[in-house]
């Protein structure tokens, strides 16, 4: 579904074709899909199956209790009608003949796009396991909010381009050899540099260093193309030192008598670059978080979930110092930590206090810590290799602080609210596969006094028969 999903170019075919996808796979009667109108109404975009009384779903009120259960990747797979439901009774699923529900949330973020509801008029028990829902949700919400975020952006360039044939667009006139003759009114704005001042000068002296070598080699094979166009993006500095992303389409003119020069229309695309990256960047922490609830299902013990987060957050986001540790009384014992570490925290007994450093900060709040750099917190203690940056997050078992998961980067402000949001989610997938791991040691354990017990019970017992008779002492013989 991934990749079909990714293929889709607009919300509409999104919506369509994601809901098409998950009731031909489940097999749902009915599929309803509504889009967030604001924090609390949600309207029907898109709806499989029919049903006279379809109309009653047209617009859901959503209390921010479940708003925030969806937005968390909490999916609900339930018989209906469902023991819990307080609603009216004309809006229960019962009238459209519905006797199972499964219902999802597509989020980005905190922000919850919309909600997916699959209807099904048979018993379906086997739909309780759907535990990638969570992750479905993430990925439609994300490529829904992108979508809603290019259309905002194709409406933004469609005004652009007006101004643009009203002489406001950045438009540059260039020599053969890069030299400016003509530049438009829009440059100060875009590049904090007048036109006059650009008239004259060289188009590659704002150019970024790291594509100043690809700028160059374009311009000289446009030169050398009569009639030719080209286009690139890049980067160029602005005067106040920030950079920004053009996206250039060049055309050969040198031939046209009413122009004699290289024609460059430019547009900034900063934004569309950074929504691209921060696109990739949402996937490849989708990516991990389905990679850690496959993993985390196969684990047997804490170390083994220890061990394997660790390597997961090492090997996927490339952080090179990054470690688990267990609340023991007023320490903190060293669960699972990247090879850079091990040497280290092996010389220190694997264990720190709990009253020292980040991580003791976060144990004893409960809350995640994102230090930009760590000379500058008092908090901070080293214990090994140079770190400048640190993001530490609690992890909790059935309410509790059981620990904490902590990333060290040797770089300034390393990490963002991206990797603190990606990190608080794999804290969260560990302390639920932890409390598995231990429920179950814990019935182990009841399991094995149980039987010990009952062992010594049989002994006692025994004891009180009269050797020999098979009768119990105190029986009068016959």
């Amino acid at each position: 579904m991934t990749r079909r999903l990714l293929t889709l170019g607009s919300a509409d075919d999104l919506c369509r074709e994601g809901l098409r996808f998950m009731a031909r796979e489940l097999n749902a009667d009915v599929g309803m899909l509504h889009l967030a109108v604001n924090d609390r109404e949600f309207r029907l975009v898109e709806q499989l199956g029919d049903h006279p009384l379809l109309h009653r779903h047209r617009l859901q009120i959503m209390e921010p209790g479940w708003v925030a259960l969806l937005t968390a990747g909490t999916w609900i797979s339930s018989p209906v009608p469902s023991p819990e439901w307080t609603g009216p009774d004309e809006r229960s699923y019962v009238h459209l003949g519905a006797r199972h529900l499964v219902n999802f949330g597509l989020f980005s973020g905190p922000r919850l796009i919309g909600t997916v509801n699959l209807l099904f008029n048979r018993p379906r028990a086997d739909l309780n396991g759907l535990r990638v829902l969570g992750t479905i949700g993430a990925l439609w919400g994300t490529l829904l909010e992108r979508l809603e975020t290019e259309t905002a952006l194709r409406t933004r360039e469609a005004m652009l381009r007006t101004v643009t044939d009203q002489g406001t667009d950045l438009v540059t006139v260039l020599r053969p050899d890069g030299t400016v003759v003509y530049q438009s009114r829009g440059v100060p704005a875009l590049l904090g540099r007048s036109a006059e001042g650009m008239l004259g000068r060289s188009v590659l002296e704002g150019i970024h260093p790291d594509d100043l070598a690809c700028v160059s080699r374009c311009l000289a094979a446009l030169v050398a193309t009569p009639g030719g166009a080209d286009s690139l993006t890049f980067r160029v500095v602005h005067r106040e030192g920030r950079v920004v992303w053009l996206e250039s389409h060049a055309r050969n003119l040198l031939d046209e008598p009413a122009v004699g020069g290289l024609v460059v229309h430019s547009r900034d695309v900063t934004a569309q670059v950074a929504a691209k990256r921060s696109l990739e960047r949402r996937v490849q922490e989708l990516t991990l978080m389905h990679a850690t609830s496959l993993q985390l299902q196969e684990a047997r013990t804490v170390e083994e979930i220890a061990s394997r987060v660790v390597r997961l957050i090492e090997v996927r986001l490339g952080h090179p110092f990054v470690w688990l540790a267990e609340q023991v009384g007023d320490e903190l014992l060293m669960r699972a930590c990247d090879l850079n570490r091990e040497e280290t925290l092996r010389s220190r007994g694997h264990s720190l206090p709990v009253s020292e450093g980040l991580c003791g900060a976060a144990v004893r709040g409960g809350v995640t810590l994102l230090v930009g750099d760590v000379s500058q917190d008092e908090r901070y203690a080293p214990i090994g290799h140079e770190v400048r940056s640190e993001l530490v997050t609690p992890i909790r078992v059935a309410g509790r602080v059981w620990g904490v998961l902590n990333v060290e980067s040797p770089a300034l402000n390393a990490f963002d609210e991206d990797d603190r949001q990606a990190l608080e989610t794999v804290a969260a997938q560990t302390g639920a596969a932890l409390a598995n791991v231990l429920l179950l040691a814990d019935l182990r354990d009841s399991r094995d006094a149980l039987s010990g017990a009952y062992e010594r019970t049989i002994e006692g017992g025994r004891g009180r028969w009269i050797s020999g008779t098979g009768k119990p002492r105190g029986t009068a013989s016959g």
